[in-house]
Order: C-alpha cells, then sequence, then structure tokens
C-alpha cells in the first residue's frame, strides 16, 4: 500500500524559514547535506527554506539535547539575535548509524528509500517527516522553534486546505 502525502495535502509555502538537521559527525552531515539537497528539489515548498546539517561538536555524540544546543550555537555564530527572533525553526535529529539495518549504516534509516511518494517522487522517511512537520506546524509564529526526531514516523490527520490556505477538518 502507497502511504504517500497526496498532492492536495502539500503545502506550497514552508512553514519553516530554517531547517537544521544534526548528525553525529562531519563526514556523515556531508551525506546529509547531499540527500537533503534531493529533498529540496523535489519539494517546492523547501525552495526559500535555509537548509543546513550540523554535526555533534568533536565527533562526540551528544544526543538530542546536546544536538539541539549545538544546532541553535552555530545559528547563533552565523547570524543576529533579531534575526534569529523571527525565524521558525524546524530541528530534526538523525542519528545515523544504522546498526540493525547494515545496508543503512552511512546514512540511516531516516534516509532509506521508501515505497511511498512525495510529490510523485519516491520519498525517505526523512522526506515524508519534513512534509507532516509542515502541515502539523503550518501556525507556527515567528521566533518558534519544533524539535523532532528522524526515528519515528508521524501520519498527522490530514487536512483540505482551502483556496484562501485555512486548514479545514
Amino acid at each position: 500500500m502507497n502511504r504517500g502525502i497526496s498532492p492536495e495535502c502539500i503545502i506550497q509555502m514552508s512553514s519553516f524559514t530554517h531547517l537544521i538537521i544534526t548528525a553525529p559527525n562531519k563526514s556523515i552531515a556531508n551525506v546529509y547535506n547531499n540527500q537533503l539537497q534531493s529533498i529540496r528539489i523535489n519539494n517546492s515548498a523547501l525552495k526559500d527554506v535555509a537548509c543546513s546539517c550540523v554535526e555533534d561538536p568533536h565527533g562526540l555524540r551528544v544526543g538530542s539535547g546536546g544536538g539541539t544546543l549545538n544546532a541553535l550555537n552555530k545559528a547563533i555564530q552565523k547570524l543576529d539575535l533579531m534575526t534569529i527572533m523571527s525565524m521558525r525553526i524546524l530541528i530534526i535529529h538523525s542519528g545515523g548509524d544504522s546498526r540493525r539495518l547494515p545496508f543503512h549504516s552511512i546514512t540511516g534509516k531516516a534516509w532509506a528509500t521508501l515505497n511511498s511518494t512525495v510529490n510523485n517522487t519516491y520519498a525517505s522517511p526523512m522526506a515524508l517527516l519534513i512534509e507532516e512537520m509542515n502541515l502539523f506546524c503550518r501556525n507556527l509564529c515567528p521566533g518558534s522553534m519544533v524539535v523532532c526526531c528522524s526515528d519515528v514516523m508521524l501520519d498527522i490527520w490530514r487536512v483540505r486546505i482551502n483556496k484562501s490556505c485555512v486548514l479545514e477538518p
């Protein structure tokens, strides 16, 4: 059964201004950046979203809390506080290093291709998660941050979006 996100549920403008994906080390962050570019090509809602992957500091695994603080620290180093306060940030923790599925050992399960689609392109759990979070956080206020992890499969109740971009049940 193909449980892709239907085209009518795709939001054409992202709920987020910034997407940051955490990685355990620099080499995996580079792989994630390449994978993320593929997702961006197939998702028009991400065309104006600043996307980046940041590695845990010094190659040490710092966990979700440490990864969140590290991602925010990297943003603060590049941007001023007023800019950050106007952003809508999505941070996704992606641990990589899949040990239970050796054929996903480099990128982790979050980047595996599934029998599912986003915009008529086969999708990864990461692409589906980004779409789900985009839908779920549609009314996010500036200065907000959402943190989630890539090892869950969300299936948020579908809503219709009418012509005036109002969500309806």
